[in-house]
């Protein structure tokens, strides 16, 4: 890898950063509409603290406590632990209907109602098998392991997971260590390009599943999939002649001046999310 000039992956790594500018830009078209009231964050943060205060210190180390699933059953003593709140994540549970059933027992049988977390280990893809993180960094193609970890988001969030422990960022030099598989190499620009992408699949995702309604994402998929395909090529245009001629500094600074210019919109005309279910969104970004 040391061998590849940097500009190429300096130039995908800008290619990603724009299409994720890009994105937004198209969310911001399709939602430009009066952003619905919305549960202020200290009403929010105040039901935290309620929840807090009411919490024994048994029930705090709870939420820290982590224990390994049972291969789709729920055996008695796990189901007792939930019950109890002595257990705040269960890890490599991947059976849909287990899973909402310990979600179930959390939520409705606990004395706090605190939903689990359900983690795993999607460090390659989850039902679609990808090539470990050090292969997809060898691509030296952003593009591409962004489009796998968006499958990989889209096959565990439909199997209940989550949480994932992924990417893993570290930059690895010793081969001696036993998880350098799961790196994206030695280089930290070619660590960081990857990583950014890897994140930014499930991000755009989730994203669209909030802002969108079902009836409305196909067609915003769609649309930003257009334009990043025409930004994309735009981009090994124009972008390897900004660093040429401008300079790293001088090409970034732009794009930095164009995110200062959109965050002002997002945030005035996307609609809030926090706290809500993608039943009322869908509700209030239903057409009027």
């Amino acid at each position: 890898m040391a061998g590849r000039p940097h500009c190429a992956i300096v130039a995908r790594h800008g290619r990603v950063a724009i299409r994720f500018a890009s994105a937004l830009a198209t969310m911001l078209l399709l939602c430009v509409q009066p952003a619905p009231a919305a549960v202020p964050d200290r009403e929010i943060d105040a039901r935290v603290e309620r929840l807090l205060a009411r919490m024994t210190v048994a029930e705090t180390i709870g939420q820290l406590s982590q224990v390994n699933g049972v291969a789709g059953r729920i055996p008695d003593d796990l189901r007792a632990s939930i019950q109890a709140g002595r257990i705040g994540s269960v890890l490599n549970e991947v059976d849909l209907a287990t899973v909402n059933e310990l979600q179930r027992i959390a939520v409705n049988e606990s004395r706090l109602g605190i939903p689990l977390l359900i983690g795993r280990d999607v460090i390659h893809g989850f039902k679609t098998v990808l090539p470990i993180p050090l292969g997809q960094a060898a691509t030296w193609n952003p593009d591409l392991v962004e489009r796998g970890a968006r499958v990989a988001a889209l096959e565990d969030a439909a199997s209940g997971v989550n949480w994932t422990f992924a990417p893993m960022v570290d930059v690895s030099r010793d081969p001696r260590w036993g998880r350098i598989a799961e790196s994206f190499g030695e280089d930290p620009y070619v660590s960081f390009a990857a990583s950014f992408a890897m994140s930014l699949g499930p991000v755009m995702w989730v994203l669209f599943s909030e802002l969108f309604s079902n009836r409305l994402r196909g067609i915003a998929i769609s649309f930003v999939g257009l334009i990043n395909s025409a930004v994309s090529f735009a981009v090994q245009l124009v972008f390897p002649w900004q660093l040429q001629n401008l300079g790293n500094a001088t090409t970034f600074l732009i794009y930095a001046a164009f995110a200062l210019v959109g965050l002002p919109l997002i945030v005035k005309l996307l609609p809030e999310t926090k706290g809500k279910t993608l039943e009322a969104l869908e509700a209030e970004l239903r057409p009027r």
